[in-house]
């Protein structure tokens, strides 16, 4: 089990954590021990995971997008949990997804779609987008119910980037009504840029809580919608959790507080 850049073994004779339940699950399951990430950063490697295709392969070679940008994924492109579900698999996801979702653009903002004169000829895809652009009333045309999960709950981008709010099934559990001025502690350019307690500006619900957000992703009620449903047949279940950003706590203490923090919703 990897949280970015932290991982989690299975037995690790050095954990402080117990983990009897994840334990329980790998013994009864199929571990894969020997682990490798596509690409150094998240939407890159999600991707490849998922199709199956090299990461410089689509319509974003190299670099992560943000929630705002549009899905990734081709309509249609065949995933491991498209595959899966063909087998009966009940499949789902819960955490950060950042691989891009179809919101809807508002009338007359339809040049936010159109890839900028002088971009790279192997970019298809528009790098960014002003939120201005974005009706956010409405639930975006693409998500993660498009590419083969019966069940979603995500956050768009990660805890460092908007919007911040919550999707299930791809639509938004509660408007993004507040608008947070971000926490840049270091000038934009500088080394130290992107460190600390840092997230950028942008909308957000009043229900999300960044501190909070691996505390409470709802694992318990997808594994309790699978029994309410009585279907048969094995999961396929990926947790995606992002960095904790904790003010308060020194560094040598913020990996173990990470891991408390992570275990604790297993």
């Amino acid at each position: 089990m990897v949280n970015g850049k932290n991982t989690f073994y299975y037995k690790y004779p050095q954990s402080k954590i117990a983990t009897p339940n994840i334990d329980k699950l790998a013994a009864e399951g199929m571990r894969f021990t020997d682990m490798h990430a596509p690409s150094s950063v998240c939407t890159p490697s999600l991707y490849g995971i998922l199709t199956g295709n090299y990461c410089f392969r689509s319509r974003l070679p190299q670099g992560a997008i943000s929630g705002y940008r549009r899905a990734l994924i081709l309509p249609g492109q065949a995933t491991v949990a498209s595959l899966l579900k063909k087998h009966d698999y009940y499949t789902g996801i819960i955490g950060k997804w950042r691989l891009g979702l179809d919101w809807v653009i508002k009338p007359g903002h339809e040049s936010a779609l159109q890839i900028p004169g002088g971009a790279s000829s192997n970019v298809q895809m528009v790098r960014d987008r002003n939120t201005g652009d974005i009706d956010f009333t409405k639930p975006p045309t693409d998500g993660p119910l498009k590419h083969g999960f019966d069940y979603s709950y995500i956050l768009p981008a990660s805890l460092d980037i908007g919007p911040y709010g919550y999707l299930k099934n791809d639509t938004l559990t509660e408007p993004l009504t507040e608008n947070t001025k971000g926490n840049q502690l270091n000038t934009p350019g500088s080394p130290n840029y992107a460190t600390g307690a840092f997230w950028r500006p942008g909308p957000m619900s009043q229900a999300l809580i960044l501190i909070m957000y691996c505390r409470i992703l709802p694992t318990k009620p997808f594994l309790k919608l699978k029994i309410k449903q009585k279907m048969r047949g094995p999961i396929f279940f990926i947790l995606l959790c992002p960095h904790l950003i904790l003010p308060g706590f020194r560094q040598k203490n913020l990996l173990e507080n990470q891991k408390r923090a992570f275990m604790a919703t297993m």
